[in-house]
């Protein structure tokens, strides 16, 4: 507990500036931090602590941003300048935990955005990440640390849009990853790459997620930026992105009225989510990579904060699998007598098993298609080849009766001079015929 020095005429309207409860302020005073001077000596650890254990935990949330905002407002910076902003924390639940969610395209850096956030590598328990448009990630992963002594949760799933997967089972595995972090999601962090064109399949990724959840869940999306490095090297700017972005659509605009082209607009995506956007570059120095994480972790207690009583997301389907979450638990709980821990471990093992067995339907699925494809392509030049044997065999016979047509055209002549003859020799003899019976 702190000594109280100093006049609290100018602390106390400060607090009721900044909306701080009476419950707050009594309990700020009981542990000495009356004054301004005082106040910027508190840090957010001690807030989480036993003695300002009175304060409802919404209020606390509050007290910790109007502290980071004042001591920002007066040069004392939360930062390390080394970066260090990072330590290990373990899996366990943490009702003060900030949850987070990465969505996007395959290929668009979400593994490389989370190993950002987290501070570690594929090799430092961080998630799996390739360059390149394969698919690293196959099943939803998670992995926790702790920022400015917060506990955050980050959650890895599949890219929409896998060309290798179909979309029903990314579909499944994104709803499964949301048992990885109950009750909710407070972020979810929709990854796009800043240095190429919003494609069409960027476009329908987003908006198929969003079909995935309530209509409201765009109250919850932080589009994420990445190759922030690229932008680097070619002296160019996030909003010089977007403002390219939106000179293509409205070039594209001018010619859809002739039928020609069509450019989704990134920038009716950016705005859908009230401009919520971060530039991440995952190659930069720890510094600089630390800065990027508390910009994003601001934007996100912003967030939080602007969604009131429903700090992070949930609706009815998500409601319905965390309660059937927690009555398997509390049924692998009593059949195994494990902890809830260990009882969440063997569910997940539980839930992969059934996506894998999902994927290998659907791997079988395509193979069995593959074949009958092969057969209806073999039967199909099978009977292409008869056809046309037919068509051979055809030919002859026409050119045969050709051939026939044409000698009875060059032996006409000789049959009407024989036929003449005939005619002749019948006619004398009609006459010889005719003379003996007269006489």
């Amino acid at each position: 507990m702190r000594m109280a020095s100093g006049d609290d005429t100018d602390f106390h309207e400060f607090c009721k500036e900044k909306g701080l409860t009476d419950c707050t302020v009594s309990e700020l005073e009981r542990n000495g931090y009356t004054t301004m001077s005082t106040f910027l000596e508190l840090t957010a650890e001690d807030i989480k602590t036993e003695d300002f254990k009175k304060i409802p935990f919404r209020e606390r949330r509050h007290l910790q941003r109007v502290l980071k905002e004042q001591k920002e407002s007066v040069g004392i910076g939360l930062l390390d300048t080394t970066g260090d902003i990072w330590e290990d924390t373990d899996e366990k639940g943490d009702p003060d935990e900030l949850r987070i969610v990465l969505l996007g395209k395959t290929g668009c850096g979400k593994s490389s955005t989370g190993n950002t956030i987290l501070n570690k590598t594929r090799d430092s328990g961080g998630f799996l990440n390739k360059g390149g448009q394969a698919a690293v990630t196959v099943s939803s992963k998670r992995t926790s640390v702790k920022i400015n002594g917060r506990k955050i949760r980050v959650i890895d799933t599949p890219g929409v849009y896998d060309p290798a997967r179909k979309w029903e089972e990314v579909q499944h595995e994104i709803v499964r990853c949301l048992c990885l972090c109950t009750p909710g999601p407070h972020a979810l962090l929709f990854v796009i790459k800043s240095n190429d064109r919003f494609t069409k399949e960027e476009d329908d990724a987003y908006y198929k997620v969003k079909a995935m959840f309530s209509n409201h869940v765009n109250k919850y999306i932080i589009i994420a930026f990445t190759r922030g490095d690229e932008l680097l090297e070619d002296e160019s700017t996030l909003e010089e992105t977007l403002a390219k972005a939106k000179e293509d659509v409205e070039h594209n605009r001018k010619l859809h009225k002739s039928g020609k082209g069509d450019i989704p607009d990134l920038g009716q995506v950016v705005k859908d989510v009230d401009d919520r956007k971060v530039l991440f570059n995952n190659k930069a120095n720890t510094a600089d990579k630390a800065r990027q994480v508390t910009e994003l972790m601001r934007m996100i207690e912003e967030m939080v904060n602007n969604n009131g009583d429903q700090p992070y997301y949930k609706d009815e389907t998500t409601q319905k699998i965390w309660e059937e979450t927690e009555k398997e638990l509390d049924r692998i709980m009593a059949v195994r007598h494990v902890s809830k821990a260990e009882a969440m471990q063997i569910h997940q093992d539980n839930l992969k098993a059934e996506a894998k067995k999902i994927h290998q339907n659907n791997v079988n699925a395509a193979e069995a298609m593959r074949k009958r494809q092969e057969n209806l392509e073999a039967e199909d030049r099978e009977f292409t080849r008869r056809v046309r044997a037919t068509l051979a065999g055809g030919a002859g016979g026409v050119a045969a009766a050709a051939g026939g047509v044409a000698l009875g055209v060059a032996l006409a002549p000789a049959a009407a001079a024989v036929g003449a003859g005939a005619a002749v020799v019948g006619g004398a003899a009609y006459v010889a015929q005719k003379t003996c019976s007269v006489m």
